[in-house]
């Protein structure tokens, strides 16, 4: 192979007819010149299977970017626009956020129908807990178990001083006192009693004890039942007051099951926890967060399938991660710290990846072999994806993977990669190599006037 110098090249363009400024370039869409490239591109879009994603063989700075991103941006306001995703609480284990699925732009409805309703719910919560109805049904109840009380101890007291005793209740407890001719004893008093004297009382006062025994405990009973019937009186004001909240709400997203069963959670919730929300003492809003919603996913601005390019290829900007906050000295998290990754974004369309940047992080390329094998994409720490987290943190359900990989790189990458990685092969079963060789005629000439013109315009340089 021999070395040329500059002025031994001698390129003959004048058969060419050449633009004055690559401002006078008409980009064409579905210019086609790399036909072995294009070709495979056209079959790879008819496999919808996880193991036919592609790689695009060729040399940095031929173009191989731009002629992805251009084919792909033919087919894509073709396709359907994805799913949004959304993390919320789990009420039956709070470690493990549920993954919501919406149609196109419902999510961030969904989020803003969910802050609107905590704000309404404590409204008509308060209106509801003031009203004269409630008032009046409270104080009924107050009023009847409060008799009922007065009943036990006045038959106590009643029994007691037959038995020679009187009951009084003190900052310590229950204490009984002997009385003699209607006037309470003192030690001094009761230990100058004959011995018949000190038997009568030490005979009635074990049958005092089981009778206070006994009342004490049909007291808690009252009590009790009370308290019960409160409960039940509080939750059918609440959720009188609050079902036309939730049954608005539950028409919006009824095309939804999931969806539908997260909105009774909370009422649920709401109707189990009114103690702390009718707390004037308690933080509401900090009680009603786990009620937020968390959108992963928004394709609210998206039409057709997402083109994704991540150049920056960490493990966590590919699969997302979770983020902690410091409190009295130590971490925590919930579902709302859970942070999406490019992977997130493209599901649903395309990713391209730089084959080199991609696997000078080998956890990058173990995370997406991993996802490629499971269909799904779980978030999870660095820390936790190797075995060693020491902080406690949240094992998010995983969302439900469709999108083909588009990986670029040198062709002794894929050579490499194809000889030694039994996964690779698996994954990547299309190659579309890309010519570093142009003819010198019309049509390479435009091709390459269009790869010009395309570069000019997407980085805004000057003509």
């Amino acid at each position: 192979m021999k070395e040329l110098k500059a002025d031994e090249i001698d390129i003959n363009l004048s058969n060419i007819e050449m633009p004055e400024s690559t401002k006078n370039v008409k980009l064409k869409a579905n210019f086609v010149y790399q036909s072995r490239a294009y070709e495979a591109l056209k079959d790879a879009m008819k496999l919808d299977n996880k193991n036919y994603n592609i790689f695009i063989t060729g040399s940095a700075g031929s173009g191989r970017h731009t002629f992805v991103r251009e084919f792909l941006s033919q087919i894509v306001s073709q396709m359907s626009t994805p799913s949004d995703w959304a993390y919320v609480y789990n009420f039956s284990n709070p470690f493990s956020p549920k993954a919501l699925s919406f149609s196109p732009g419902k999510a961030k409805k969904f989020k803003e129908s969910i802050l609107g309703l905590k704000k309404e719910v404590l409204e008509s919560l308060k209106r509801a807990f003031e009203s004269n109805d409630y008032t009046k049904r409270r104080g009924e109840l107050e009023e009847k178990y409060g008799a009922k009380r007065k009943d036990l101890w006045d038959s106590l007291n009643k029994k007691s001083s037959e038995l020679g005793f009187a009951v009084q209740i003190g900052p310590t407890g229950i204490m009984t006192v002997p009385i003699l001719n209607g006037k309470l004893l003192s030690q001094e008093e009761f230990d100058v009693l004959t011995m018949d004297q000190k038997k009568f009382y030490e005979g009635n006062l074990i049958k005092l004890k089981r009778l206070i025994d006994g009342t004490l405990h049909k007291s808690r009973v009252v009590d009790i039942e009370f308290k019960e019937k409160l409960d039940k009186l509080d939750k059918e004001i609440a959720k009188f007051a609050i079902d036309p909240i939730f049954d608005d709400i539950v028409v919006q997203f009824k095309k939804s099951a999931d969806v539908v069963e997260f909105i009774k959670s909370v009422k649920n919730d709401l109707l189990d926890n009114l103690e702390i929300l009718r707390n004037d003492q308690t933080d509401k809003e900090k009680f009603m967060s786990r009620y937020d919603v968390n959108v992963v996913i928004d394709n609210s601005t998206t039409t057709g399938a997402p083109i994704v390019e991540e150049l920056n290829p960490t493990y966590a900007n590919l699969f997302g991660k979770v983020e902690y906050y410091a409190t009295m000295g130590t971490l925590q998290t919930d579902f709302k710290f859970i942070r999406p990754g490019a992977f997130h974004r493209a599901n649903g369309g395309f990713m391209i990846l730089n084959a080199e940047d991609l696997f000078r992080s080998e956890l990058s390329w173990e995370a997406l072999k991993r996802l490629l094998n499971s269909g799904t994409l779980k978030i999870e720490n660095i820390q936790e994806y190797l075995g060693y987290g020491i902080t406690a943190t949240l094992n998010p359900q995983p969302i439900p993977a469709d999108v083909k990989i588009i990986m670029i790189g040198e062709p002794w990458v894929y050579e490499l990669l194809y000889s030694y990685d039994s996964d690779f092969r698996k994954f990547f079963k299309i190659k579309a190599p890309f010519d570093w060789e142009l003819d010198l005629e019309s049509q390479g000439i435009e091709y390459y006037l269009q790869l010009l013109r395309s570069a000019i315009d997407k980085k805004d340089l000057l003509h």
